[in-house]
């Protein structure tokens, strides 16, 4: 069958053949021939005859259509195109269209119809017909339509070809259309290129031969791209050409979006910088750019050149609270008494009103001597004061604007900023009363307060929210706000009716039919444990069994919508279910219930531990270990257990200990354990040889150095005696230590030995690397690890703090032995951690919570370990996790190597080493009795209770004269910190607080500062007695006491004199 090119083909050879037209192919014409003109005295279609050897010009209708439709018979076939974009179209197409073009002789209904064709995804055929009737019509909206669709599609290439092409049809493009096209390229994700295209577009309306001159809305839209692509040199550039009056004049969106762009660089820039000091004076200059904006706006408001709207007011307050100072918090309060006419309920920042705040300014002393100089008693100028809109007469000059929930939200940010928690009360009241503004929250505002409320410990009236104000106003309550009120509940623990409280959230969460918020729960059960109510901890399990049991299901059968819960989702349960595991043991462990109930909560344990045990077992296998490995680890596991069972079986009979022969049997099953002769790597130096016992001696108690143990070995007195390889020896000397310290003159030569060690010494005798160096060569003589082997060292240390400080030894002397490390502890998120045990890491330094975690989850392993090292044990023992500590050490090899160290030597710290060490040798340095350090002067000074901040004001006096001074304050609370960090700042001093309800991050922040001598003066709890690892070598330290007790601190100590007041 002949295709339809073909068949039209043959029609036109036809149709010229019958009416007497030349049948030769058009180029082998001349153009003369191929022209005619109507002749009155010939046949219509005939040739025409020679007039002086010239053919006379005939006119033919016929001819004329088909040279009018004959680009259609030299068109490829519609299969056989590949680019729908083309302006060439089918000739199935073009009929289809053409005939729907008869019903269509008005553009706005071709308009419509192109709308509605675009509606359905058929772009192609919207071009066909917007195209053909470009050639009878006027259709500049149909184009619009079309551009406007590929912008929304981010389709910005097609879209301006389409935009050069409607000009090249003599379709003019109107005001609309270059709205659209810049309103299009602001969309995110903006495009590198993008910001270049729209400023060219922008531009060529202020050409002379425009058709279209620039407007208001141009400008408007070309700002947005600028401020999407963070251009603020090109948006200036814009804002600078904007006439004061007239078509083009600013109005409301426009410097609302001017606002905005400033806001978002401000902070886009801060991402970057690492230097408080640069970001704190980077966005002080962004607010006072926006500053003299809004002075500019409230002028020209009172002109009546322009109305202020609540989108501008919002832009304003937004770029105010991004400030590190009170001054633009708090002037957000005058922001909306100015434009809004809502009274300031808290007196202005410096005035004598105002009452003392704890305000947690965060930035370099320049900036905010250059950003809060007010004059006492004097409330500040600001571009903010009501009586700039004030007429001569006293009275507004301008309509103030409606309130709406912006204007709450800025309100209460500010009042949080502040801590104005009274006024934000206030605030709250006075917006949302029927009988003053009426406003109705939206959910964000109601999340706003809840967050003031958490801060203020206001469960009650959180509770009070959910159960009333939501749904008064008409809201359903989200998954979020449960988890605010439970967090409120968390910090309300002193509160009796607490517990009633998070049970009526956690009934109020089912009857919406939420599914279960597995951080939700944790709080709840967290709440519940802090009681130590056996019968309050039984009820809560009960209360959560129906919640645990969707769980389950969500995680074997995925969410209503089909969706499988995420790693992370299912990690959220398992730390609730191990929680609640956690509760049942400790119900049963310290008889908090009577035993007829508890059976039933064993059971109910039993069953979630399966659970865990058979979830964890899919997540490792699908994510961390592959399935081949996991079945050899589960062969080994199996063959290990088999040999035990043996061992046991035969131990009388067997010759040596249980022990021994297990780490024998352990080295022919792997061949990877190193024997007890291979864990020796010291070498005694000839000089260390040649000394006779009396030269030992001596050296021994000139540093008060005691021994226990046989075969205790000669301590050394330079770097090089101590046998370490010279890749040690020479990051030793990179660090500028000239000698070794007493600990470490006795310590290495007894942690080079291979044996068990004791090392007891003052906090910052230099322990961290008496067992560090040796560990490094230990490592180096050790077999790779191989994929899914654990750690080879394992450092456990009683704090996050420590654990760092620890990492940051290793990192500095290990790398030139390409030596991996991981620091594993709590408080941030495991995703790193899990990251490094994965990849394998030959030293991992955890705190012991977070390594169980990690243990039970399956992330790592203990196999590999034959050097543990057991830091700050004293420190350990005193914060309860001799549990964790055991745990630990049964799931490591008898073989190993176990060094202990510790400030102290009391009685549990001994026991400890008579378990976990076998024939140990123990160094002490100094006095036994390392209770108090002997290098601190103690002052005690009994006082009464109201005399104790007139004595510590005179003593931080007399310690800051000199600037390079630090002071840490030691409170017994979190809530007297608070307070004294308050009162200090209140003063003038520059003081910050760090305690347990701090976030791990911003602990970290505040001990920068205190080092850094940013903040010389550190209020704390005993959070800050974690180990604040300044510097070694320390110099002479100064501690005055105020009052009783004073928490033990364990530091390493500052190049400057460090006091202390507790």
């Amino acid at each position: 069958m002949a295709s339809p090119h073909a068949r039209s083909s043959q029609l036109v050879r036809e149709y010229t053949t019958e009416s007497g037209r030349d049948s030769r192919p058009r180029n082998d014409r001349t153009p003369d021939e191929d022209t005619h003109y109507p002749a009155s005295n010939t046949k219509r279609g005939s040739r025409t005859p020679l007039d002086n050897g010239v053919p006379q010009k005939t006119y033919d209708p016929a001819q004329t259509w088909i040279k009018r439709n004959q680009h259609h018979q030299v068109r490829p076939h519609e299969e056989d195109r590949e680019d729908s974009k083309m302006p060439n179209m089918s000739l199935a197409l073009e009929k289809k269209v053409r005939r729907e073009l008869q019903f269509l002789p008005d553009p706005l209904k071709l308009a419509d119809h192109v709308r509605g064709v675009l509606k359905k995804g058929d772009v192609e055929k919207a071009l066909a017909l917007t195209r053909i009737a470009s050639k009878d019509m006027e259709c500049v909206v149909s184009w619009n339509h079309i551009i406007g669709h590929l912008l929304s599609e981010k389709q910005v290439s097609a879209a301006l070809k389409l935009y050069n092409e409607m000009k090249k049809r003599a379709q003019f493009p109107d005001s609309h259309t270059y709205v659209i096209i810049l309103r299009g390229l602001s969309e995110p994700p903006v495009a590198a290129d993008t910001l270049g295209k729209a400023l060219a577009i922008y531009h060529s309306l202020g050409a002379e031969n425009s058709r279209v001159k620039p407007t208001t809305i141009h400008t408007n839209a070309a700002l947005r791209v600028c401020a999407r692509a963070h251009d603020m040199d090109a948006l200036w550039s814009i804002a600078a050409k904007i006439p004061e009056q007239g078509a083009g004049a600013a109005d409301a969106y426009t410097y609302a979006t001017i606002l905005n762009a400033i806001r978002e660089h401000a902070l886009l820039e801060s991402g970057d910088r690492k230097d408080d000091s640069e970001i704190a004076a980077l966005r002080a200059t962004s607010i006072q750019q926006g500053r003299r904006i809004w002075g500019d706006i409230v002028g020209r408001w009172r002109a009546g050149s322009i109305m202020v709207n609540e989108e501008m007011v919002g832009a304003m307050g937004r770029l105010l609270l991004i400030g590190l100072q009170p001054r633009d918090w708090d002037d957000v309060l005058s922001l909306i008494e100015q434009t809004m006419g809502i009274p300031r309920l808290a007196p202005k920042l410096g005035s004598k009103m105002r009452k003392a705040q704890h305000l947690p300014i965060r930035v370099h002393d320049d900036v905010k001597r250059e950003q809060t100089n007010v004059i006492d008693g004097e409330e500040p100028e600001s571009e903010f004061d009501r009586a700039l809109l004030l007429d001569k007469r006293g009275k507004e000059s301008v309509q103030l604007i409606p309130p709406g929930n912006n204007s709450l939200s800025l309100l209460l940010e500010a009042c949080k900023l502040t801590y104005a928690f009274r006024e934000s009360y206030e605030y709250w009241d006075l917006l949302t009363n029927k009988s003053t503004y009426n406003l109705r929250p939206d959910m964000d505002n109601i999340h706003t307060f809840m967050r003031i409320l958490r801060q203020t410990r206001a469960s009650g009236r959180t509770l009070d929210i959910i159960t009333d104000t939501i749904p008064r106003l008409g809201w359903t309550p989200h998954r979020k706000t449960f988890r605010i009120a439970m967090s409120s509940c968390s910090r309300d623990k002193k509160n009796p009716n607490v517990m009633e409280y998070a049970n009526t959230l956690v009934k109020l969460s089912e009857h919406y039919n939420m599914e279960p918020d597995p951080k939700m729960l944790l709080q709840y059960m967290e709440l519940a444990l802090s009681t130590q109510d056996g019968e309050v901890i039984r009820q809560t399990v009960e209360q959560m069994e129906g919640s645990i049991t969707k769980l389950k299901s969500l995680i074997s059968f995925g969410q209503h919508d089909g969706k499988k819960s995420s790693s992370w989702d299912k990690q959220d349960i398992v730390t609730l279910m191990r929680t609640v595991v956690g509760a049942i043991d400790q119900m049963t462990n310290k008889q908090l219930i009577p035993a007829e109930k508890i059976q039933s909560l064993v059971q109910k344990r039993a069953k979630m531990n399966a659970f865990i045990t058979r979830l964890m077992d899919r997540m490792e296998g699908k994510n961390i270990i592959p399935k081949e490995k996991l079945v050899e680890l589960r062969r080994d596991s199996r063959q290990l257990r088999h040999l035990r069972q043996k061992l046991v079986e035969k131990e009388k009979k067997a010759k040596g200990t249980w022990t021994h022969a297990f780490a024998t049997m352990l080295r022919s099953l792997n061949g990877k354990g190193p024997t007890t002769n291979d864990r020796s790597f010291y070498k005694e130096a000839p000089t260390v040889a040649e000394r006779t016992q009396a030269e030992v001696d001596e050296f021994r108690k000139t540093h008060q150095i005691a021994i226990q143990g046989k075969n205790v070995p000669k301590p050394v007195e330079t770097f090089d005696e101590a046998g370490f390889p010279g890749y040690v020896i020479n990051e030793v000397k990179a660090q500028g230590f000239a000698n070794p310290t007493p600990i470490q003159s006795q310590g290495w030569p007894m942690a080079l030995s291979g044996r068990d060690v004791v090392g007891i010494a003052e906090t910052g005798s230099g322990k961290t690397l008496t067992y560090c160096l040796p560990s490094i060569v230990h490592i180096n003589a050790q077999p790779l690890l191989s994929p899914g082997d654990g750690p080879i060292v394992l450092i456990l240390a009683p704090t996050r703090e420590l654990a760092v400080q620890i990492q940051a030894e290793v990192n500095k002397f290990g790398k030139s032995s390409r030596i991996r490390n991981t620091c594993v502890y709590g408080g941030v998120p495991k995703g790193q951690q899990i990251r490094d045990l994965a990849r394998g890491v030959e030293v991992c330094i955890a705190t012991p919570g977070r390594l169980i975690d990690m243990l039970e989850s399956g992330k790592t392993n203990l196999r590999r370990v034959t050097y543990l090292v057991l830091d700050e044990a004293d420190r350990m023992l005193d914060m309860g996790f001799e549990p964790q500590i055991r745990k630990i050490i049964s799931q490591i090899r008898p073989d190993r190597q176990t060094c202990m160290w510790s400030a102290t030597w009391p009685k549990e710290v001994r026991a400890l080493a008579q378990d976990f060490q076998h024939d140990f040798i123990q160094v002490n340095v100094g006095s036994m009795d390392l209770s108090a350090n002997h290098r601190i002067t103690q002052v005690v000074e009994v006082v009464s209770e109201f005399e104790k901040r007139d004595k510590m004001i005179k003593h931080l006096e007399k310690i800051m004269e000199d600037k390079d001074n630090k002071c840490l304050i030691f409170t017994g609370t979190k809530r007297v910190a608070d307070e004294i960090t308050r009162f200090l700042r209140q003063d003038g001093w520059p003081a910050l607080s760090i305690h347990g309800d701090k976030q791990q991050q911003e602990r970290d922040w505040v001990l920068n500062e205190f080092k850094q001598g940013k903040s010389p003066i550190m209020v704390a709890t005993d959070v800050a007695s974690r180990g604040i690892g300044m510097i070694e070598n320390p110099p002479p330290y100064h501690s005055q006491h105020l009052p009783f007790p004073f928490p033990p601190l364990h530091c390493q100590f500052s190049p400057t004199p460090l006091f202390a007041l507790a």
